[in-house]
């Protein structure tokens, strides 16, 4: 019976192996539905008899080469011009685009009820709304400190004219 119980776990081991090599982003659970096994089964033998780890995906800017080359050509430029103290009219600022609405993430965000069924359904929804409420607001940073936070009034096209106007010459210059 053993040998029989051997002879199946080491069948698993090398078909989740070769689910893995095909595709390492399949989640535990899917393994197991395709194999008809246990998920605590499957991750039991990728965690200890085949020594792997889950690792969630991090969120990266997708780049070329040759964007890669000019942030590394003009990282060395700044470098350059900081080592001879040469940075005093540089600005570097950024703005953000701030909704009033919750946020929630479905694979964390966890509703703690004894029974379902006896609350109400509108709880277990997570509601977004097109046209939420936001503000823009604009900050930068200088060699002698940072600006005042701009805050761009609702509607507001950010194009050259308005930038240059509304933000640099009002919030910058002064």
């Amino acid at each position: 019976m053993s040998d029989l119980l051997n002879a199946q776990q080491g069948l698993n081991l090398s078909l989740i192996w070769q689910r893995l090599q095909r595709n390492p982003r399949r989640s535990a659970r899917k393994i197991a539905r395709d194999m008809g096994i246990l998920p605590r089964s499957v991750r039991r033998i990728l965690k200890t008899k085949l020594h792997t780890k889950p690792y969630k995906l991090r969120k990266v800017q997708d780049l070329t080469a040759r964007q890669k080359n000019v942030r590394l050509q003009r990282a060395k430029l700044l470098k350059r011009r900081n080592a001879g103290g040469d940075l005093g009219d540089i600005v570097f600022s950024d703005e953000k685009l701030f909704t009033i609405q919750q946020s929630y993430n479905n694979q964390n965000d966890r509703i703690w009820v004894k029974n379902k069924a006896a609350c109400d359904s509108e709880l277990f929804r997570g509601k977004r709304k097109q046209g939420a409420q936001s503000i823009m607001v604009w900050a930068g940073i200088t060699e002698t400190g940072r600006t005042p936070l701009v805050f761009v009034p609702a509607g507001v096209d950010i194009n050259t004219e308005v930038y240059v106007e509304s933000i640099l010459r009002t919030s910058l210059l002064p």
